[in-house]
């Protein structure tokens, strides 16, 4: 397999975003004699949309892949060549997904064995790649590609160690996470810029992972926190403790869906919903309407609440749920900050994802759009490889 990046003396690389409810593109230049740079970014939404059948939701994806790259061809190389980048040197593109297009856990499993036994890395992969398939079992996805693994930590009889292979023990413990897709969604969306731009190297991640590995190095040196991106139709949560990821979850339940339930419960538009929602967050509303409007969201949000803690207390007891939560939310981060205070036992310190150290040492371009998630995840990418 190709590295993530080339030897070359520059490279342009293509970061291909794909969330619940919106496309993202960005050019990154990494090179050996200036800071990686993002040169462009451009973002394509995903209509919002009263029902959510799946087949016209890939359809408005793809469409929205199309549009993000057909930019990227147009506008993005143009800017590069403008900095005296050849566009011959786009070589890489990396497709970085969330829910629903991937399915990302965390596990630890433990392995015993009836005397001192010698531990192959090939026993180790065997693990990994059982809990793959079972993953895959688990959420019915019947043309599974596995499309990242990462394994955090190995313990033999009880002790963490670096280097395994060889060692005996009689106690194997791998704590690791596994990531799986359709390969036919997989081909569909690598078809779709293949229409465009014709990219030799091709790469996938679950954007789980990416966000875990950028926030190891950026957290202030915090060990024990939460992570939770609020998207469209999702929740995508991290659980880190002691360092080490202990939980990976999603909840199907993200600002489209609360602004989607609004409408219903008071028979507005979604627009007008989303509408009231901006306005609530901005303290705008008239006093009765304000009441009116966080009964109702009192009412939609109780499944998210109880699905939210159901996950931090399944990867840890509650008195041992990490207290440091980093929310995203688009624009939305006030109300979710609410949401989560309402019944905070946990007394937590929320912290906005924008607001976490910029320590990446990557520069945007003056005219691009700015992307924090972008920026986190071309960072992940660097450090990957360093």
């Amino acid at each position: 397999m190709f590295g993530l990046f080339s030897k070359e003396k520059k490279e342009l690389s293509l970061l291909l975003e794909v969330q619940s409810g919106l496309v993202r593109g960005a050019l990154v230049a990494y090179s050996e004699d200036h800071p990686p740079r993002i040169l462009f970014v451009t973002t394509h939404k995903i209509p919002t949309t009263p029902d959510i059948n799946s087949t016209r939701i890939v359809k408005l994806m793809l469409n929205a892949v199309h549009e993000v790259v057909s930019h990227v061809a147009k506008e993005g190389l143009k800017r590069a060549g403008n900095l005296e980048i050849n566009k011959r040197s786009l070589q890489t593109v990396h497709f970085i997904l969330s829910s629903p297009w991937i399915v990302s856990e965390s596990k630890t499993i433990k392995v015993s064995y009836e005397k001192n036994t010698e531990i192959k890395k090939e026993a180790v992969q065997k693990i990994v790649e059982d809990e793959s398939a079972a993953l895959s079992k688990k959420y019915e996805v019947m043309d599974a590609e596995s499309v990242e693994q990462k394994i955090f930590e190995v313990r033999l009889n009880g002790y963490a160690v670096s280097h395994f292979e060889g060692r005996e023990a009689r106690e194997l413990e791998v704590s690791f996470a596994t990531s799986v897709s359709s390969a036919k969604f997989i081909n569909r969306i690598r078809n779709e810029v293949q229409k465009i731009l014709h990219i030799p190297r091709v790469h996938y991640h679950s954007c789980l992972l990416l966000q875990y590995n950028a926030l190891r190095s950026l957290s202030n040196h915090k060990n024990e926190y939460i992570y939770a991106h609020v998207h469209d139709e999702f929740t995508d949560v991290i659980v880190v403790k002691n360092g080490l990821c202990i939980g990976l979850a999603s909840i199907p339940f993200g600002v489209k869906t609360l602004i989607r339930k609004m409408s219903l419960s008071l028979k507005i538009t979604t627009e007008t919903s989303e509408s009231l929602l901006t306005l609530l967050s901005e303290h705008k509303l008239e006093e009765g309407e304000e009441k009116k409007v966080r009964a109702v969201l009192e009412h939609i949000i109780q499944k998210w609440k109880l699905d939210f803690f159901k996950i931090l207390t399944t990867a840890s007891p509650p008195s041992l749920v990490p207290r440091t939560l980093y929310l995203s939310a688009h624009f939305h981060f006030e109300l979710f900050h609410d949401i989560v205070m309402m019944e905070n036992e946990f007394n937590f310190e929320i912290i906005s994802y924008d607001d976490l150290s910029e320590n990446t040492h990557f520069e945007f371009e003056k005219a691009s759009e700015h992307s924090r998630m972008i920026e986190m995840y071309a960072y992940s990418l660097l450090n990957m490889v360093q």
